[in-house]
């Protein structure tokens, strides 16, 4: 995501905690992989999502979602498009899920493609 973002000349920040009020998360599901030693485990069960805080609330952007017009209301995320998700794609996950990558985003650099 880290050399996508550059390439697109967007002028990006990774944070540890919290969301981003306005940019990109990772959200990895949890499952039997959860505790795995592999490295790459968890990478195989997560999902990007865009994030964007309005006046109204946290919205979020899910490509699954493109049919309701992608942005839907956090609340509406978690509760409609997570568990269809999770049905359809990690029929082994829990449930649960925790954002693990963060980038907040802010415009585009000067001189981007």
């Amino acid at each position: 995501m880290r050399a996508a973002l550059d390439s697109a000349g967007a002028a990006w920040e990774e944070s540890q905690e919290g969301w981003p009020s306005f940019g990109l998360v990772r959200v990895a599901w949890h499952g039997p992989w959860w505790d795995d030693t592999e490295p790459f485990a968890r990478l195989r069960h997560s999902h990007w999502i865009a994030t964007h805080d309005r006046a109204d609330g946290r919205w979020v952007f899910d490509g699954n979602a493109i049919a309701q017009g992608g942005w839907l209301p956090a609340a509406r995320w978690c509760g409609d498009c997570v568990p269809a998700l999770l049905a359809a794609c990690e029929p082994q996950a829990t449930g649960a899920w925790r954002a693990v990558e963060r980038f907040a985003l802010d415009g585009i650099k000067k001189g981007a493609p």
